[in-house]
């Protein structure tokens, strides 16, 4: 029963987000009917739904990273400049690797590959703009991390152990995406990113990489394959450098 209860109690951060989205778009469209007395259709086209978009997700982020330094577990861990540009290289990295293979699957799913198209082109990633790259690259991954790595995660680790209490907070991650392509993918990073704040003991891990995976898709959609390839082969140069370095780091300190 307790488990139970934690499993729905773990719903509860996705569904103030999704809800908290839903009022703000309303507020806007009734303002709209009230200051010009017609139909205010027009307020979900262009830029406006990106500055509805961060509206709502800077007060989810405010919100959940209240409710996080009110928990008994507060974050711990503190991100250095050597891990933050490492995890930045990891995002880098996961963005190509999955490009990569959705341009593969391009050929075998290609109704699947065209809906997913029109996400890409809702989202701004294919024409970016000043607040479509302000609401992906940043407002979007410090909204999810706090609703998803932090709160979800936190709470179902409670009753469940990290492994289960992780796989759930990603299935959430990815059903929240709301397409079969995107979901995909998005499990895999969702469960890496939990396992980065876990690793780190602080959020801002899952942050810094969710940042750069989506800023660097930005980057991404302007190179073609053997582009993505190149810089592939270079990120995990770097990444593998910096693997190698923490390595010998984490070998030294536990030397002494």
């Amino acid at each position: 029963m307790r488990k139970a209860g934690c499993i729905l109690k773990s719903l509860l951060p996705m569904f103030f987000w999704l809800g908290l989205q839903s009022t703000v778009t309303s507020l806007f469209l009734l303002m709209g009917m009230t200051i010009l007395g017609k139909d205010s259709s027009w307020i979900l086209t262009g830029e406006l739904p990106y500055v509805i978009s961060i509206l709502a997700n800077a007060v989810t982020f405010a919100a959940g990273y209240i409710w996080l330094q009110k928990r008994e577990k507060q974050e711990k861990g503190k991100i250095t400049p050597f891990s933050m540009a490492a995890l930045l290289f990891l995002g880098l990295t996961l963005q190509l690797f999955f490009s990569l293979l959705l341009s593969g699957a391009d050929m075998l799913f290609p109704k699947a590959m065209e809906e997913y198209g029109k996400v890409l082109e809702n989202l701004g990633m294919l024409a970016p703009s000043f607040f479509s790259v302000l609401y992906t690259a940043l407002l979007a991954p410090l909204a999810e991390e706090a609703v998803f790595r932090g709160l979800t995660l936190g709470i179902l680790e409670k009753e469940f152990s990290f492994a289960l209490a992780n796989v759930f907070q990603a299935v959430l991650f990815a059903f929240m995406h709301g397409n079969a392509v995107q979901s995909s993918y998005a499990f895999v990073i969702g469960l890496l990113l939990g396992y980065l704040v876990k690793k780190y003991r602080t959020l801002w891990a899952g942050i810094w990489c969710h940042m750069a995976v989506n800023a660097s898709g930005l980057l991404v959609g302007n190179l073609d394959i053997c582009g993505m390839c190149i810089l592939l082969a270079v990120s995990l140069c770097i990444l593998y450098g910096f693997v190698t370095v923490d390595g010998k780091k984490t070998k030294n300190r536990e030397r002494y």
